[in-house]
């Protein structure tokens, strides 16, 4: 895959700041618009808090370590079990190389994640997920390359190398930092949240929850699913509602577990700040209109190369329907605004009950 990079050392991917606009954001804003313009405005409906975007950063070094999603100050109700079952997929395209170092994240990626939590007490509740991911050459490079040429946007080094290709893995000289097995399904490691309700949303008052996190490497570290290590973290989450619109936000310090490929390489993963801001707008009496900007700093900032030094602002958009009974149905659209180390496009589709 990299051999064109390696004749030639010449960066395919590099370009200006700001290279990759949002492309995902304005088909979704239209689809978004389609669907408000569909429903009936009603003042039912608009006290029942769908968000926030429940999203994570989809990338190939970013999934194997402890990532909390963001979610509600309230927690569960005591004694009920709240189930999602999710599914995200993107496309990556970031190559580059130098004498030493070699990054190749080419390809697309899809998790498919089973999220249950419970209330244990009447302001504490446990989460875990169950996660499974698959890597593989996929089917978006045409249709990304398409939609760069018919609005003038620069297409990231697409062009110059062989359309579906498969590639995904971190080099230093001549150790092996990180390598994802492609066209296998893998598990990934599990993660487990306690969240306490600390204040309650009263009045002029957020509602303020402190949430523990720990991940056990359940996941295969020798073929890329896990990080071989335990990670874990704590962080606050706020939340606060005004008529129609809820106003969410969380700051999570991360503690990640230094992998054996890392230490090999003489790499250490950096103890990580992820930070969450969302909003919805309850547009129906059964529809929300949601977006999501979730942050995180590299985890291996000194490494050389923007396409891992960098971090990650991932912006999601879309909605959240009821469904008939107590299921709720849920489609994002995500682009990293940053533009150098995040994916070019990302899709979720969630089918929650009982959060």
């Amino acid at each position: 895959m990299l051999q064109l990079l390696r004749g030639s050392r010449v960066p395919l991917r590099r370009s200006p700041p700001h290279r990759r606009p949002p492309a995902t954001v304005v088909p979704a804003l239209l689809a978004l618009l389609g669907l408000v313009a569909g429903c009936r405005l009603t003042g039912e409906g608009r006290d029942a808090v769908r968000g926030p975007l429940a999203q994570r950063v989809i990338h190939p070094l970013s999934l194997t370590f402890l990532a909390p999603r963001p979610r509600r100050a309230a927690t569960q109700a005591r004694g009920t079990t709240g189930v999602e079952v999710s599914a995200q997929h993107v496309s990556l395209h970031e190559l580059f190389e130098t004498r030493s170092r070699r990054v190749s994240f080419d390809g697309e990626l899809t998790r498919g994640s089973l999220r249950l939590r419970h209330g244990l007490t009447e302001r504490m509740d446990i989460e875990l997920e169950l996660g499974a991911l698959y890597a593989s050459a996929g089917f978006l490079d045409g249709t990304v390359e398409a939609f760069h040429d018919a609005f003038l946007l620069p297409d990231s080094g697409r062009s110059l190398v062989p359309k579906d290709r498969y590639s995904m893995h971190l080099e230093v000289g001549d150790s092996v930092v990180y390598d994802l097995e492609g066209d296998r399904l893998g598990f990934a490691d599990l993660p487990l949240f306690l969240t306490r309700n600390l204040v309650r949303e009263e009045g002029a008052l957020p509602g303020v929850a402190l949430r523990l996190g720990v991940e056990l490497p359940t996941g295969s570290a020798r073929r890329g699913f896990g990080s071989g290590r335990v990670d874990w973290g704590a962080g606050l989450i706020l939340e606060k509602s005004l008529g129609r619109f809820t106003l969410g936000a969380a700051v999570d310090w991360i503690d990640a577990g230094n992998p054996r490929s890392f230490e090999a390489a003489g790499l250490e993963a950096r103890d990580s700040f992820s930070g969450q801001l969302g909003l919805e707008f309850r547009a129906a009496q059964r529809l929300s209109l949601l977006a999501q900007l979730v942050g995180s700093r590299s985890l291996l900032p000194e490494f050389g190369l923007e396409e891992v030094d960098e971090d990650v602002l991932d912006l999601g958009v879309g909605f959240a329907r009821d469904l008939s009974g107590s299921g709720r149905l849920v489609v994002s659209f995500h682009e990293d605004l940053v533009a150098l180390a995040g994916p070019d496009f990302g899709i979720r589709v969630a089918l929650v009950f009982g959060f």
